[in-house]
């Protein structure tokens, strides 16, 4: 088919305003946009446990390796090009829900928590690194701190993501080359556990019916050289996206990152990228924004692969001479079938 501007510029005769016939300037066709800006929409993906040993499963969300690399380098990521090329751990504070027989993980980020007392806490888990001689933590993003140290680089780590919601026995770090690990690690965590327990900001929030702030999660572990951004993350002039540790990466490779979600044309770059957990909501902007002007859509999602499909404005749009060939915009539902 012909693309936008030709399907256009095929219905008009073309006239320059000094060869326009008298009196037919008010009846000359709107002017055309120009190229098409770019929108890269990327789908949150689930985890895939349909291996009969969590061990197989990866180091982090479909979504979250596609974005950095396979093996989730966010340490590496967050760290940032210009900084030495130590391996990093990646810190971050948790609340872990005590069930009948088992520990729940929850991310901090939906609680509404004062920074003065997250601080105050990762503060003093520094200190417990620094005696532990992993030296201290250094905060990057709102729930993330980095670490030094080489000693941890060989363990097997999830994403909190990855164990947002579920029994952390499962995903807790593990041992692959060096035994004993894995061991040492929780050794660490509990310490910090204990310290926290009594500490007067988690007793405060205890009291007054909050979740505590009373554990931390490993995950991350890399260099800066891990890190392998994908090709949509490196093109894009603008991130649209709510994930605490984007702002961050972003900054890092020179990209804009923004938190509030789309819904005019005028949101968007010559090419944009949107990971965001309003997504479903910013679908009928997008919807038409795709009849409205000249748009070039990609949405990536992980069904069990990565799949992307393409989606264009001169999709949805009735030639003069086929009018009645006209594709429908997917609803959301369509367009996670």
């Amino acid at each position: 088919g012909l693309s936008p501007v030709q399907s256009e510029s095929s219905t008009y005769p073309q006239f320059s305003e000094s060869q326009a016939p008298t009196g037919q300037l008010s009846q000359m066709p709107p002017k055309i946009e120009g190229m098409p800006k770019h929108l890269t929409l990327l789908l949150h993906g689930e985890n895939k446990l349909d291996d009969e040993s969590i061990a197989l499963v990866g180091n982090g969300l479909a979504h979250e390796q596609y974005l950095l690399g396979e093996s989730f380098p966010l340490a590496g990521a967050l760290a940032g090009p210009e900084s030495d090329n130590l391996q990093r751990i990646c810190i971050e504070p948790v609340h872990l829900h005590a069930t009948r027989d088992h520990l729940v993980l929850l991310q901090l980020d939906p609680f509404q928590i004062a920074h003065e007392d997250l601080s105050q806490l990762m503060n003093e888990a520094s200190a417990m690194f620094s005696e532990e001689g992993l030296g201290p933590l250094t905060q990057v993003a709102p729930f993330q701190w980095l670490g030094k140290t080489e000693g941890f680089k060989t363990l097997h780590t999830h994403s909190a993501a990855q164990a947002q919601g579920r029994n952390i026995d499962w995903w807790l770090p593990k041992d692959t080359r060096v035994v004993g690990l894995a061991k040492r690690w929780r050794q660490i965590q509990n310490e910090v556990q204990m310290r926290w327990h009594i500490h007067p900001i988690n007793q405060a929030r205890s009291e007054q019916g909050l979740p505590t702030i009373n554990s931390i999660w490993l995950s991350g572990i890399s260099h800066q050289h891990d890190v392998h951004l994908a090709h949509e993350l490196k093109i894009a002039q603008k991130i649209i996206s709510d994930q605490a540790w984007m702002p961050r990466v972003a900054q890092n490779h020179s990209l804009v990152c923004m938190s509030d979600p789309i819904s005019r044309w005028e949101d968007l770059a010559e090419n944009t990228l949107i990971y965001h957990r309003q997504a479903k909501q910013m679908w009928p902007a997008i919807c038409q924004m795709l009849l409205d002007h000249d748009l070039v859509l990609e949405v990536i999602d992980f069904p069990k692969s990565v799949r992307k499909r393409r989606f264009a404005s001169d999709d949805f749009r009735a030639h003069p001479l086929a009018f009645w060939r006209k594709s429908k915009v997917p609803t959301w539902e369509e367009l996670n079938a």
